[in-house]
Parts: structure tokens; C-alpha cells; sequence
């Protein structure tokens, strides 16, 4: 038997009716799944546009945020509370260090003419909202803003790209444009928030945290760090790398963590006390009565006890 015929029989033994079942029935899910998700998409978009055409606009503060004064707010107001760097003793932001250290690279781009007249203080930059000092209205942040929703979105479809294509879709580019305009999507540009960014880093990480290339699974290890020093939760990926006995790389991926939460305090003149007065902030943030629980630091822990008790 050649050297051929052996690689065919090898072929065949790995390559067994079973897995290959077992792969088409996979495909086959992901497809159905996918064709669904467009399908709705696309009735909710409809039915979207009906909704403002036949109100002549009025609810566009319904379906996004109530306030139709403050669109971009996070990205904005927060590039106004990096300004001193004393981020979290002037306006109890609710970001973490790295998110600030992020803004406060925005700001470094904002010229002194314009940001010379910021008020100082969290109520005092509310009281900028549709006045001459307001950033929406001047080019520089403007511009700042319009590059990051292009950076992302060109980043968050690539990525997805990368995934679908993973899944071996028939009609990849349309579920990307369906999850490009995603409520969760459009909802996230409208505040300005950036989590999009942890997004986008988690699914990297999905993407590449097993990649034979060791280039890409240390990136990927990284990505996941940085997703949580903006954002936190995202941690809990992590816990892929635990139920697989990664033990070294879930190591790796809690030592950069610590890095990205610990290292962009130094930006600030708090310094390591941004941990400490971040941590105060998270446990006094309640969503406005939004929630009968609320979205406090504790609020969230409650929550997850009730999931529990109820499971």
C-alpha cells in the first residue's frame, strides 16, 4: 500500500458516517438558526421604520434611550470626566480604569480652545447639554465620534465575518448586516457606550483562544483582558479556559487582567485609589428604578441568588 492510499485510509478512519452526521446536522442548525434571525431582523427593521413613518418620528425616544437631548452621552460626558483626571472623585464615572485611560486619550485629541471652558463637576457637565459648550456640536469631538462608530463597526463586522465563515454559512453577509443593525448594536452607538469594544474583544477570544497559532491564542488571552478591564463581566469567558484544564493559560489570562485594571490607575492622580473608589461606585449604582432589583453592585448579587433559588 503507497504512501497515497495510506493518507486516504486514514482519512477515511478519522472521517467517520457518524461525525460526518454528526457535522451536517450541526450545519444545518447553524443555517436554520441564522436564517431565522435574519428573517426577524428584517420584520423588525420594517416594523421599525412603520413605527416612526406613522408617528412622524415621536418614538424614537422610546425605543432608545428617553432622553432625546443626550444621545452619545457615555462617550461624550465621559471624555469631559477625564479632563482633570481625577475621573472618579469629581463624577463618580462608572467606568474602570482602563475605560477612563481609554477617554483620556480622546481628550488628548480635543484642542485646549475647546475644552478650556468645560465646567468641572458631574452636574456641571449635564448643564453643557445643548449649550455652546455642549461636544456634540464642535468638529474635533464630533469627528471623535463619528471615527469610533466607523472603527468599530468595521472591526465588529470583520470579526464576525471571521466566525460566520467558522460556521461555513451560505449567506454570511446578510446575518452580518442583521447583527450591524441589531437593536443591541444601535442601541449601544446611540449611547455611545463602549462596550462594543468588549464585544468585540470577546469574540476574538472565542474565535482564537485555541488557535494552533501561539500568536493568536496569547492575543486572544489578551483581548479577553482588555474586554474586562473596560467592562468586567466579561471575565466570566474565562471560564471556558477553567472547564478545559487551560490552567496555564487562565493563569495568563488573570495576570493580564490584573495588569489592565491595575496599570492605567497611574494615569490618574487618584492613583491605586481608583480601585478603591470604583469599588464604591459600583456597589452605589442603582438604575433608577428601572428594575425592582436594580443594578447595584449587591442588586446584581441578588439577582443571581434569585436565578439560582429559581433553578
Amino acid at each position: 500500500m503507497g504512501p497515497g492510499m495510506k493518507g486516504h485510509t486514514c482519512t477515511d478512519r478519522t472521517q467517520t458516517p457518524t461525525s460526518v452526521a454528526r457535522g451536517e446536522r450541526r450545519l444545518s442548525f447553524g443555517e436554520t438558526t441564522a436564517k431565522i434571525f435574519v428573517i426577524f431582523s428584517v420584520v423588525s427593521l420594517f416594523l421599525t421604520a412603520a413605527v416612526l413613518f406613522l408617528t412622524h418620528g415621536e418614538y424614537w425616544n422610546r425605543l432608545f434611550f428617553h432622553s432625546s437631548i443626550d444621545t452619545g452621552m457615555d462617550f461624550f460626558h465621559s471624555i469631559e470626566y477625564v479632563k482633570g483626571r481625577v475621573p472618579y472623585a469629581s463624577f463618580h464615572t462608572l467606568y474602570p480604569p482602563l475605560a477612563n485611560l481609554l477617554f483620556y486619550i480622546l481628550f488628548r485629541l480635543v484642542p485646549g480652545w475647546q475644552h478650556e471652558n468645560w465646567i468641572e463637576g458631574f452636574h456641571g457637565s449635564i448643564q453643557m447639554r445643548q449649550t455652546e459648550y455642549d461636544l456634540r456640536i464642535w468638529q474635533p469631538t464630533a469627528l471623535l465620534y463619528i471615527l469610533y462608530i466607523v472603527i468599530t463597526a468595521a472591526l465588529l463586522v470583520f470579526i464576525i465575518m471571521q466566525y460566520l465563515k467558522k460556521m461555513r454559512l451560505r449567506h454570511p453577509n446578510l446575518v452580518c448586516l442583521a447583527v450591524l443593525f441589531s437593536y443591541g448594536v444601535l442601541y449601544n452607538y446611540e449611547r455611545g457606550n463602549i462596550m462594543i469594544l468588549a464585544v468585540i474583544c470577546c469574540l476574538f477570544y472565542v474565535l482564537y483562544y485555541n488557535s494552533p497559532n501561539k500568536l493568536l491564542s496569547e492575543l486572544a488571552l489578551l483581548a479577553l483582558a482588555f474586554a474586562a478591564g473596560i467592562k468586567l463581566y466579561p471575565a466570566v469567558f474565562g471560564m471556558l479556559l477553567l472547564y478545559e484544564k487551560q490552567y496555564k493559560k487562565a493563569f495568563r489570562c488573570v495576570f493580564y487582567g490584573i495588569l489592565m485594571l491595575v496599570l492605567p490607575c497611574f494615569a490618574f492622580h487618584e492613583g491605586l485609589g481608583c480601585l478603591r473608589l470604583f469599588y464604591k461606585e459600583l456597589r452605589s449604582f442603582t438604575e433608577f428604578d428601572a428594575s425592582s432589583i436594580g443594578f447595584s453592585f449587591k442588586g446584581m448579587l441578588c439577582t443571581l441568588v434569585i436565578a439560582v433559588k429559581g433553578a
